[in-house]
């Protein structure tokens, strides 16, 4: 089952709600609770991989298996999330979503314009302020199998290898990335 997080896709979109990474995982928690799923896989991509690894941090010994590619780990935020914040909200709202879309020319342009401004810029804040232990140091001390996903275009990554070290599974999507 894939799930549009509030804010996204076709979801609801508040704009009372802080669209916080820890927030997006306990509305995922809802879902399975609801759906009384006693044990479960868990995927994210990139924001998507910090809020699975969140989930799988609280719902632990029902998780079977956590899936991320390519998550943010640590506090700072990526190209994208510190691009999104550089104005204040407001602005970033009646100015630069909008230059956003018209410029963009990538395949995430159908995902950002299904998106509210509000929602992207308090996410992307949310994964700049990060998390205190690190999305890396929780995944790295879950106990359900794990696997890290990356792009071979994003390598190489200090990140990756970490992960690659200490016994994780990892896999990497040829041609796929950055």
């Amino acid at each position: 089952m894939l799930i549009d997080l509030p804010g996204y896709g076709f979801s609801d979109k508040p704009h009372d709600y802080d669209y916080s990474i820890a927030h997006q995982a306990d509305v995922v928690i809802e879902v399975v609770n609801a759906l009384e799923l006693t044990q479960c896989h868990i995927y994210g991509h990139s924001m998507g991989g910090s809020i699975a690894i969140e989930v799988a941090e609280q719902l632990r010994e029902r998780v079977c298996k956590l899936v991320v590619s390519e998550p943010n780990f640590h506090a700072g935020g990526g190209i994208y999330s510190r691009l999104l914040v550089e104005k204040p909200e407001a602005e970033f709202i009646s100015q630069v979503y909008d230059k956003i879309l018209s410029n963009h020319t990538s395949p995430w342009k159908g995902s950002a314009q299904n998106a509210a401004p509000w929602a992207m810029w308090r996410g992307a804040r949310s994964l700049i302020d990060g998390t205190t232990p690190s999305w890396m140091d929780i995944l790295l001390n879950l106990s359900c199998s794990r696997t890290l996903i990356f792009g071979e275009q994003s390598l190489p990554d200090s990140d990756f290898q970490c992960v690659k070290q200490k016994g994780i599974s990892v896999a990497i999507v040829p041609e796929a990335g950055r």
